[in-house]
């Protein structure tokens, strides 16, 4: 029903604020720019805002989890792993000040080959004359248009093909020698 999807939205709303306050809890007064963007994992969590880095990267890692992104299995024969790079960013609110540490994990898909890893591709997108005339037509009928943005939304999708990551820095794997099988995708594949 529409208010229990209102109050789920409000609840998401509350809890993307309290992990943003979390996020940036002692540089409320501290410009975006002045925090430098870290390259790589290592770079984040040996820099000067490692706690935000490191709290940043265990938010993303859970988010996966949470979302039930991979499983752990051995690597089978004649399959190979893709790895990952970690992307950062410093988000800023309007004043320029420092709003929040994001941190993704994306696949290597360019790795991948085609015709053996993958078999097509595919980029729910839309071109900003659809939607100008998507708005456009609403307007002339009257009609009310609500935006949604879900959040993680391309972890609700499921893979066809078998994809398999290397264990990437921050996850460590239950035994020896396991690798992660994708169940949903990430970003770059």
């Amino acid at each position: 029903s529409v208010s229990e999807t209102a109050g789920y939205m409000y609840q998401r709303i509350c809890n993307d604020e309290a992990e943003r306050a979390l996020l940036v809890a002692g540089l409320e007064n501290t410009k975006a720019r002045d925090v430098p963007t870290p390259k790589t994992y290592n770079q984040a969590i040996n820099s000067e805002f490692a706690d935000y880095w490191n709290e940043s990267i265990a938010i993303e890692i859970a988010n996966l989890e949470d979302h039930g992104v991979w499983e752990w299995t051995h690597l089978p024969k004649g399959k190979r792993t893709i790895d990952v790079a970690w992307s950062f960013k410093v988000k800023q609110n309007a004043a320029g000040l420092v709003e929040k540490f994001k941190t993704r994990i994306c696949a290597r898909g360019f790795r991948q080959r085609y015709g053996y890893d993958y078999t097509e591709t595919h980029a729910p997108v839309t071109t900003l004359v659809s939607w100008r005339a998507c708005l456009a037509e609403a307007a002339c009928k009257g009609m009310y248009v609500a935006i949604f943005d879900i959040r993680s939304a391309y972890l609700k999708a499921d893979l066809e093909e078998e994809t398999y990551l290397a264990p990437f820095p921050g996850v460590t794997p239950p035994h020896k020698g396991m690798v992660m099988k994708l169940i949903h995708p990430l970003y770059g594949l």
